[in-house]
Protein backbone atom coordinates (compact mmCIF):
# COMPACT_ATOMS: atom_id res chain seq x y z
CA UNK A 1 0.00 0.00 0.00
CA UNK A 2 1.87 3.36 -1.15
CA UNK A 3 -0.06 6.32 1.07
CA UNK A 4 0.70 10.02 1.53
CA UNK A 5 -0.28 12.36 3.97
CA UNK A 6 -1.83 15.55 2.62
CA UNK A 7 -1.91 18.67 4.56
CA UNK A 8 -3.76 18.47 7.75
CA UNK A 9 -5.84 15.24 8.75
CA UNK A 10 -6.16 13.56 5.37
CA UNK A 11 -4.65 10.93 3.79
CA UNK A 12 -4.51 9.84 -0.43
CA UNK A 13 -2.98 6.28 -1.24
CA UNK A 14 -3.73 3.09 -3.37
CA UNK A 15 -4.33 -0.73 -2.17
CA UNK A 16 -2.93 -2.93 -4.26
CA UNK A 17 -3.98 -6.56 -4.23
CA UNK A 18 -1.90 -9.68 -5.91
CA UNK A 19 -3.64 -12.57 -6.76
CA UNK A 20 -1.52 -15.93 -7.89
CA UNK A 21 -3.12 -19.11 -8.81
CA UNK A 22 -1.66 -22.24 -10.96
CA UNK A 23 -4.06 -24.92 -11.71
CA UNK A 24 -1.75 -27.73 -11.24
CA UNK A 25 -2.88 -31.34 -10.45
CA UNK A 26 -2.13 -33.81 -7.48
CA UNK A 27 -2.81 -37.45 -6.89
CA UNK A 28 -5.94 -36.60 -5.00
CA UNK A 29 -7.48 -35.24 -7.92
CA UNK A 30 -6.90 -39.03 -10.05
CA UNK A 31 -9.82 -39.65 -8.60
CA UNK A 32 -12.13 -37.08 -9.88
CA UNK A 33 -12.90 -37.64 -13.75
CA UNK A 34 -11.04 -39.32 -16.23
CA UNK A 35 -10.01 -36.27 -17.72
CA UNK A 36 -8.12 -35.26 -15.10
CA UNK A 37 -6.47 -38.22 -14.92
CA UNK A 38 -5.19 -37.49 -18.75
CA UNK A 39 -4.31 -33.76 -17.79
CA UNK A 40 -2.39 -35.04 -14.49
CA UNK A 41 -0.60 -37.45 -16.94
CA UNK A 42 0.31 -34.64 -19.33
CA UNK A 43 1.55 -32.30 -16.43
CA UNK A 44 3.49 -34.94 -14.58
CA UNK A 45 5.29 -37.45 -17.03
CA UNK A 46 9.07 -37.57 -17.66
CA UNK A 47 8.67 -38.25 -21.35
CA UNK A 48 6.52 -34.70 -21.96
CA UNK A 49 9.25 -32.85 -20.34
CA UNK A 50 7.68 -30.07 -19.07
CA UNK A 51 5.68 -29.29 -22.35
CA UNK A 52 1.99 -29.17 -20.20
CA UNK A 53 2.49 -27.00 -17.78
CA UNK A 54 -0.18 -25.87 -15.47
CA UNK A 55 -2.01 -22.32 -16.20
CA UNK A 56 -1.03 -20.08 -14.08
CA UNK A 57 -3.16 -16.76 -13.23
CA UNK A 58 -1.90 -13.36 -12.65
CA UNK A 59 -4.37 -10.86 -10.83
CA UNK A 60 -3.46 -6.71 -9.70
CA UNK A 61 -5.90 -5.03 -8.56
CA UNK A 62 -5.38 -1.38 -7.58
CA UNK A 63 -7.89 0.37 -5.14
CA UNK A 64 -7.19 3.99 -4.62
CA UNK A 65 -7.81 5.30 -1.37
CA UNK A 66 -8.32 8.89 0.06
CA UNK A 67 -10.06 10.05 3.83
CA UNK A 68 -9.48 12.00 7.32
CA UNK A 69 -8.86 11.10 10.37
Amino acid sequence: MACRLSSGNSFTGTLVFHSYDHFGLDTGDLEQTYGFVVWFTLQHHDRFNGKYVPPISVVDVEVPISGAF
